[in-house]
């Protein structure tokens, strides 16, 4: 914990985190990540069939989890929510993993 003791805190412009905004895909961004999502998917199922074990949980963890679906879940709840959300746990994997519960009403609100 931080303590200010000669009150410099006070003159600090109040935190905005448009810096850290969450920004919206284009078209081409959007379609990339989601063929990349599908296509990478298919080789999960296959690493399993042939007993890769390993290969299969780096697909998921590493590639599919982290660049893919936290972009697609982050963009989702951006466009849903609005700009009134807190960004900055639409930004990285651990902060949105961490942050996704306040928005899991929205993705529970689908129809699959």
């Amino acid at each position: 914990m931080l303590v200010d003791k000669d009150g410099v805190a006070t003159s600090l412009p109040e935190a905005t985190f448009t810096k850290y905004s969450a920004r919206l895909p284009d078209a081409e961004e959007f379609a990339d990540t989601l063929n990349a999502f599908f296509w990478d998917i298919v080789y999960v199922a296959k690493s399993l069939r042939r007993g890769e074990l390993s290969h299969a949980k780096y697909m998921l963890d590493a590639v599919i989890r982290n660049e893919q679906l936290y972009a697609l879940t982050a963009w989702y709840i951006r466009a849903t929510v609005g700009p009134g959300v807190n960004e900055t746990q639409l930004e990285y994997p651990d902060a949105l993993e961490a942050g996704i519960l306040r928005y899991i009403d929205v993705i529970e609100s689908l129809e699959l």
